[in-house]
């Protein structure tokens, strides 16, 4: 092997190429925004609103705020992109009063493989805050590919600080099959005479392939001086067994 050889063997190991995640695009079929907001008065009067929108088209976002006199409140507020889902809650409760709100997000879409592996990522971010109050936060997802359940989850979260929370799978489909992605987000605060409750809480999502890296440098490195030793050797013994003959 001459040398101009050799040099486009090492280019070759020096310019390896690293095939990088690449997002995979998720087209939504259907979403929806839901809220409800109520405050029973001392004099037992009861005030109510409540809200509900559906799409595509994205994004979706629409809140209630209710107040009394005494102190009393209740709000809801819920959103839904094409990557992204948030519901927000808070109850607080005047003296002889009660107060509850509700909101929920929910996302569903579908997308088409590439094929090989893929990786879904949905990062949760929460903050409760409870003063005698109830806060809960529900989260539910899955991924449903053509011959069944892919991924599944259905979480409870109550008496949580500011906190962040990853959820990563791994899983593959064949080029050309279709899945389908749901998410469901809800949030839910009551409050008691004196009591407060807050939550906050937002997902966000992607599907990407998984990242592969090519041969390093070195390994081409190696494999090219193989290469160009076993040339060599293999020209000396042809070399030899021609000057016998």
């Amino acid at each position: 092997m001459n040398k101009k050889r050799l040099v486009v063997l090492l280019a070759l190991g020096l310019a390896a190429p690293v095939a990088g995640a690449i997002p995979v695009t998720i087209i939504p079929s259907a979403a929806d925004i839901l809220g409800e907001a109520n405050i029973e008065e001392s004099s037992g009067d009861l005030l109510s609103d409540n809200f509900v929108a559906g799409g595509p088209p994205l994004p979706l976002n629409d809140d209630i705020l209710l107040s009394t006199a005494n102190g009393s409140t209740a709000a809801a507020f819920a959103a839904v992109d094409e990557d992204l889902l948030l519901v927000n809650t808070e109850s607080i409760a005047g003296t002889n009063e009660s107060a509850d709100a509700s909101s929920t997000s929910s996302f569903s879409g579908d997308f088409t493989a590439p094929g090989g592996a893929l990786k879904f990522t949905l990062d949760f971010d929460i903050q409760q805050s409870e003063s005698g109050g109830l806060a809960n936060t529900s989260l539910a997802f899955s991924i449903l590919g053509p011959f069944g359940v892919l991924i599944e989850e259905d979480l409870l979260f109550t008496g949580m600080a500011d906190k962040n929370i990853p959820f990563i799978s791994n899983f593959s489909l064949n080029p050309g099959d279709m899945a389908t992605l749901d998410i469901l987000l809800s949030s839910s605060t009551q409050a008691d005479a004196g009591t407060s409750a807050l939550n906050l809480a937002n997902a966000t999502f992607l599907v990407e392939t998984v990242e592969v890296s090519a041969p390093s440098t070195l390994m081409s490195l190696l494999v090219g001086l193989g290469i160009l030793g076993g040339a060599r050797h293999g020209r000396r013994r042809w070399e030899v067994s021609s000057g016998a003959g």
